[in-house]
């Protein structure tokens, strides 16, 4: 924990750095940072586009974004955290589930940091069966250029944002969280086949090396592929 204080053309503000305050500066800004003591910082940057759109799709008037210094916000500190995770999952599984964080990363921001108005509004019912269906079948081809967030969007005619909740209305589930299960799904049916290798499994699903297949499969089930093939029933 740390005194902050930070100089930008004649603004000067000051705060308390902990673990889970923030600090927001919009593009095109300069500052001047003194702090006292040794400290850990994540910085993470988000393009002006990806806020601008999350802006527009979001609902209720949005306002220019402001900045803040050092603010406690428990929330956005934790979407943080998770960016520095990795899992060691296959490319395209990394890659939506990282397109879906700065999304809410994007979507936190316009609404804390900008005044976007609040509604009660109640969230939109699921996909429509139809598109349900599509994009479904998109998640379950082998074609992995289906599987990013902007295609399965566009796709369905839906800004990322409302794609995203709607789906999660529809299955319970993000679009990763989706597909992780049914990779998992996938391995414990080849793991069912004695004449595939553990190995061969991990390659055919993606994953770069067992070890990162195991870790994964044993999150998901508890298990390492050997003891549940063995206790399978």
């Amino acid at each position: 924990m740390q005194r902050l204080e930070r100089r930008s053309g004649q603004e000067y503000s000051t705060g308390m750095g902990r673990r889970g305050s923030i600090t927001f500066i919009p593009a095109n800004s300069s500052s001047r940072w003194d702090i006292y003591g040794p400290m850990d910082i994540l910085q993470l940057y988000l393009s002006p586009e990806l806020l601008d759109r999350v802006g527009r799709e979001s609902p209720g008037p949005a306002r220019p974004l402001i900045e803040s210094t050092a603010q406690p916000d428990n929330i956005l500190a934790g979407l943080l955290e998770l960016t520095l995770q990795t899992f060691g999952e296959p490319a395209y599984l990394e890659g939506l589930y990282r397109q879906q964080l700065a999304s809410l990363i994007a979507i936190h921001i316009v609404k804390t940091h900008s005044g976007v108005a609040e509604t009660t509004e109640k969230a939109s019912g699921g996909l429509s069966p139809t598109i349900l269906r599509m994009t479904l079948e998109r998640l379950s081809s082998e074609n992995q250029e289906d599987f990013s967030l902007a295609a399965l969007a566009d796709a369905a005619n839906l800004s990322r944002f409302h794609f995203c909740r709607s789906f999660k209305k529809s299955t319970g589930l993000t679009p990763h969280e989706w597909l992780r299960q049914r990779r998992m799904d996938q391995a414990m049916a080849m793991l069912r086949d004695p004449g595939l290798q553990v190995t061969d499994i991990a390659g055919i699903l993606g994953y770069a090396t067992l070890t990162a297949f195991c870790v994964a499969f044993k999150r998901h089930t508890g298990s390492t592929p050997g003891e549940w093939r063995r206790t399978a029933p």
